[in-house]
């Protein structure tokens, strides 16, 4: 998977997963790119428990850590692919802008129905489609 900046490695096999990244570098290598390990994160997919693994994913002599989940593009994914993980993360930011938007209206008396709905196009609903 690929979106601009953000690769998304995926494999069923694990074994194929060390391969990948190794190819993965030599790609970069080529093209001048820099690979941000500090960002970089190992997530086991529909597994019940993650144990570390004997031979853990490198990404140039860097040891990849394995996570419960990670966030890929605004979307949080758990190892179990728990849908409601990702509902509770993606509603937050909306939830949170329209308690901002509840506040400022209170703080200027800004009680009119045609300015709270103008707050929640400029700030709630751009905040609940970041994720979605």
């Amino acid at each position: 998977m690929l979106y601009a900046d953000d690769p998304g490695l995926t494999t069923n096999d694990p074994g194929e997963m060390q391969t990948i990244l190794n190819k993965l570098r030599t790609y970069a290598e080529k093209k001048g790119l820099t690979v941000n390990t500090a960002k970089s994160e190992v997530v086991h997919f529909k597994s019940k428990s993650v144990s570390p693994l004997q031979n853990p994913f490198t990404y140039d002599g860097v040891v990849l850590p394995e996570k419960d989940r990670f966030k890929y593009l605004g979307m949080v994914l758990d190892r179990r692919m728990n849908p409601k993980i990702a509902e509770e993360h993606a509603v937050w930011p909306y939830m949170a802008a329209q308690s901002r938007i509840s506040e400022f209206a209170k703080r200027h008396r800004a009680g009119l129905m045609q300015g709270m709905l103008w707050l929640s196009k400029v700030y709630g609903i751009p905040a609940g489609m970041y994720a979605s």
